[in-house]
């Protein structure tokens, strides 16, 4: 990634390259990322070659988390988030946010998440939050689905494997600067 021209923007980038089984997971950017549950690097379901994949059991403390740091506080009016995910299946019973920087709760955090019926949002992690529109089954079972969040200037945008399903023309960004919190997997607080 030394070529890559954005990698002075990026806050972090986990590529999951260690060994079948690891529970450490390592941040280009050098923030420490850590576990709580069962969450470990597979290499048996590998997005890229070379790279494996954190496997989620599907419980509700199964994350991987990274404590408050400046670099994941809100600067300007721009964000992005990429991931790519595997689902074996739906969220029951209620919505699971994906990955969260910030505090449940807090108009300084944001989100993206997906609904029992399978499709995935964002918005800020307080009562009500300002999504994205999405179309039901956006995200599919048993395949990798690329997803990319972005804000700019006020404007949201959710892409599934390319495609354009939702945007939100006057999507609100964090209230709050300061350092903040990631979590990536099963919070269900939403």
């Amino acid at each position: 990634m030394a070529g890559n021209l954005y990698l002075q923007h990026l806050s972090a980038g986990l590529h999951l390259a260690g060994a079948h089984g690891a529970t450490s997971f390592p941040d280009v950017k050098g923030h420490t990322f850590y576990r709580t549950g069962a969450v470990a690097i597979s290499t048996a379901q590998s997005r890229f070659a070379g790279e494996g994949a954190a496997y989620f059991p599907g419980g509700v403390n199964d994350l991987i988390k990274c404590d408050a740091h400046a670099d994941f506080g809100v600067v300007g009016s721009a964000l992005a988030i990429s991931f790519s995910m595997y689902p074996l299946a739906y969220p029951v019973g209620q919505d699971v946010r994906l990955i969260m920087i910030g505090t449940n709760g807090s108009t300084g955090s944001f989100f993206v998440a997906i609904r029992p019926s399978g499709s995935v949002y964002f918005g800020i992690a307080a009562s009500g939050t300002s999504a994205t529109g999405s179309a039901a089954g956006a995200v599919a079972l048993n395949a990798w689905n690329d997803v990319i969040f972005t804000v700019t200037g006020g404007y949201g945008q959710l892409f599934v494997n390319r495609a354009l399903i939702g945007g939100q023309a006057s999507q609100s960004m964090p209230s709050a600067g300061g350092s903040k919190r990631v979590q990536i997997g099963g919070d269900n607080s939403g």
